[in-house]
Formats: structure tokens, sequence, C-alpha cells
């Protein structure tokens, strides 16, 4: 009885650790007042991605991104499972507004999306601006330090511009990508980590012997 306890409390405390703490899947900061454009005259795409061995929910994603041209502009953020011309559909997509600021390192986080959920796998996170206007300078603020998670790894850095790769400005995750030896552009993933289903198994099985074991010892009683 007293052993079956002690697994009983040891599962449920990892269990209730794992759903209630929000964990880090990658994040690179703080800004290091330089920055790539996004978009403009050369039509530049920034790809980031990280690959994961675990399953997450409530995921929220920031990018350090803002606008260097004296107004707000709005920048469309794509998150696949792969890029080039041959991936598919993004699995989600949005068009955020990103502050103006006055230089790189006055750029903090904005919000690209908030509520996913992540199984294992590889992500892709790319920021395009199709404004191509000369005087629309959208830029994402590089970080000075990689951070990853549990079974987090770092996947490459891709870009595409007039010079290197092909830019794709209808389908930008579809670009041609040339690969960068750096991993630096500023972005932060996080969610909770969703338990795996033996962990459940475990805990669900140690709270059927503990009551079986309560049952034998008050029937001996």
């Amino acid at each position: 009885m007293r052993i079956g306890s002690i697994m009983l409390g040891l599962v449920l405390t990892q269990v209730l650790a794992t759903m209630a703490s929000a964990n880090l899947i990658v994040d690179i900061s703080p800004n290091a007042g330089t920055s790539f454009r996004v978009g403009g005259p050369n039509s530049q795409v920034e790809t980031m991605s990280w690959t994961q061995s675990g399953s997450y929910a409530g995921v929220s994603i920031s990018a350090l991104v803002g606008s260097e041209d004296g107004n707000p502009e709005t920048v469309t953020a794509y998150l696949t499972t792969a890029v080039g011309p041959a991936a598919g559909t993004p699995i989600t997509s949005a068009t955020v507004s990103i502050p103006s600021v006055a230089n790189d390192s006055a750029i903090t986080p904005t919000t690209l999306f908030s509520g996913l959920t992540l199984t294992p796998g590889s992500y892709y996170l790319t920021l395009f601006n199709s404004d191509t206007t000369g005087n629309v300078n959208v830029r994402w603020a590089r970080g000075t330090t990689a951070t990853f998670g549990p079974g987090v790894s770092a996947n490459g850095e891709f870009f595409a511009n007039a010079t290197s790769g092909t830019p794709n400005t209808t389908n930008p995750w579809q670009s041609t990508f040339a690969t960068s030896n750096l991993y630096d552009n500023g972005f932060s993933v996080n969610g909770t980590p969703v338990p795996e289903p033996s962990t459940f198994v475990m805990a669900s099985m140690s709270v059927v012997a503990l009551g079986f074991a309560y049952r034998a010892r008050r029937s001996r009683a």
C-alpha cells in the first residue's frame, strides 16, 4: 500500500508538472541591434526552422520584427512543415501589423501566432512583406543567443532575394532558398508540453492498483 502510494504520487506529480508549466521550445534573443530586410525592393524572404521531438499545445510564436520607414507596416507570417517550390499549403498564416521603430535596436517582439498545437516534426517560420515600393523597410532583427527546449534542435536558416535564391512573391514559403550558416533571426516559440499517452496509462494503472490495495486492506480489517 505504501509503495503504491509513493508510485502514484510520483506519476501524478510528473503529469501535473508537465501539464501546468509552459515550456520554451526555441528562443533567439535578445535583440543584437542588426537586422535583415523582409520584402522590400529585392523581395527578400526570410525563414527560420526548428525540429521538435515532443507535442505542445497553446503554442505562441513571436518575432523581432519592425518597420524602419517611419510608418507602421504589415508582415505576413507562414508556418509550414517544408519550404521550397514543392512545399505544400501552410499550417497557418497571418498578416500582422508591426510598429514603426527608430532603428534595429528598438525592435521588440511581435506576436505572430497563438493557440497552436504542434506535434513532433520540423517547422518553418517564413516572413514576407509584399510591398516592393522603395520606401517600405520592414526588418527582422537578429538575436544574440539561441536557446532550445528538451528534444528541440536547429533545422536551419533560409533566405531568398535578388542575388541569392529565387523569391516567390505569391507563395513566399515556396521560394528557392539559399541556406545561411547563421541561425540568428530573433524569434521565440513557447507552448505547454502534451504528456505522452504512456504517462496517462501509468497514472491510471497506479490509481487502479491503489484502489485494489485499499479494498483488500479493508476486507482484512
